[in-house]
């Protein structure tokens, strides 16, 4: 099992993470191109060509799918992914819809199916406690 995993930061909002009004706020946000993205594409653009081919992936809190073309590259037996945020499932569906399965609970994703996990936006929404 190989997890490949990047941090980024999460922009504060006084509006509760339970409510749509955050999770369109965050998709919005994290749409936009950033110095994180800049910085970080070097060091993506390297591990994420290196997938080995033909492996079950999933990746964990894709967002609106920037690693997808990447992972696609790699011609995976399977590419699941588990997102939260409606609003990035929306976006995933109508870009990648007949090339991955969205999930939004990692729960629903059979034990020992998956050969690589990739996580790189995972941090930024989830709970601080």
């Amino acid at each position: 099992l190989i997890l490949i995993c990047f941090v980024s930061q999460a922009v504060a909002l006084e509006v509760s993470r339970n409510t749509m009004l955050y999770a369109q706020y965050f998709a919005f946000i994290e749409m936009l191109p950033s110095g994180y993205a800049k910085d970080i594409y070097p060091l993506k653009t390297h591990l994420l060509s290196q997938l080995p081919k033909n492996k079950r992936l999933l990746e964990i809190g894709p967002g609106p799918g920037v690693n997808a073309e990447w992972i696609l590259a790699s011609e995976p037996d399977s590419f699941i992914v588990v997102e939260k945020n409606p609003f990035f499932s929306s976006c995933l569906h109508k870009r990648y819809g007949a090339h991955l399965s969205i999930f939004d609970d990692i729960s629903q994703i059979p034990t020992a199916s998956i050969d690589i996990v990739i996580a790189t936006f995972l941090l930024c929404s989830a709970p601080e406690e």
